[in-house]
């Protein structure tokens, strides 16, 4: 695997987290402007159900990511893929950094997977802090 590999390799974990980090942006910005109308836990549920489904679509870009990448053996593998949703499961781990190790990469991709991590702890934690500032505030009386 040649070094040019790496560093393509970078540029799609760079093009697949400026899209990721973009699109969390634009949603949390509708969010934050149509959510003011809803009441106390409504509203919460409804940010939360939206955020669920959010981390759901960044997991799947990179997931389609995983997947293009396969169809070139320069860029390396993730051992122990069986199916194409395997790509969708390894995304999910590396995304929440659980990180089983059933599913593991080589080559090149190790890049992407390590910048998956990041961007999916950065997000997961940039949802938590706009649930908090959106949360029903109690006045005592």
């Amino acid at each position: 695997m040649s070094d040019s590999y790496y560093a393509l390799a970078c540029l799609v974990a760079f093009l697949a987290s400026i899209v990721s980090v973009g699109l969390h942006y634009e949603i949390l910005e509708t969010l934050n402007r149509r959510i003011s109308r809803l009441l106390g836990r409504l509203r919460v549920l409804v940010t939360l159900l939206c955020l669920m489904v959010l981390h759901m679509l960044e997991i799947g870009i990179f997931a389609l990511v995983y997947w293009l990448m396969s169809f070139e053996p320069e860029f390396g593998e993730i051992a122990a893929i069986e199916s194409r949703y395997d790509y969708i499961y390894y995304s999910s781990i590396v995304y929440t950094t659980v990180g089983f190790g059933d599913l593991y990469p080589i080559g090149p991709v190790r890049i992407v997977t390590a910048i998956e991590s990041l961007i999916g702890l950065v997000l997961i934690t940039w949802s938590a802090t706009f649930i908090f500032i959106h949360r029903p505030v109690e006045t005592k009386e």
